[in-house]
């Protein structure tokens, strides 16, 4: 059995697609080999050409942001 530690994986945050269903916008966090994560920002909207932010966060940096200004919700049975 092998049991893989840190991120794996992706997720889409955000999809924007316009009247003909096209994606107009997409947002996806994703881990990377070293274990970092890479939120992508590919931004189609604008006449000329797609625009791609990239921005890299550790799993623990994220975590702090989440508990920082998420919203707290109550434990079921607490």
């Amino acid at each position: 059995m092998i049991i893989q530690r840190g991120a794996h994986g992706a997720l889409h945050l955000l999809t924007e697609l316009d009247g003909a269903r096209q994606v107009r916008r997409a947002v996806r966090l994703e881990a990377t080999v070293d274990g970092q994560l890479l939120l992508t920002d590919a931004d189609l909207r604008r006449p000329g050409g797609a625009r791609a932010r990239r921005f890299v966060i550790s799993p623990a940096e994220l975590i702090a942001v989440i508990r920082r200004h998420g919203l707290a919700l109550e434990e079921a049975g607490a």
